[in-house]
């Protein structure tokens, strides 16, 4: 799972430099994700 998580946060990374507006939104996952 934490691997995973790893994974989706390199993935937004790269996504984030195509859509700031949608990397917003992916953090917003990623926090809920590790809470």
């Amino acid at each position: 799972m934490l691997v995973l998580t790893l994974m989706q946060a390199t993935t937004i990374k790269f996504t984030s430099n195509n859509t700031n507006k949608n990397n917003e939104e992916n953090k917003h996952k990623l926090y809920i994700i590790y809470t």
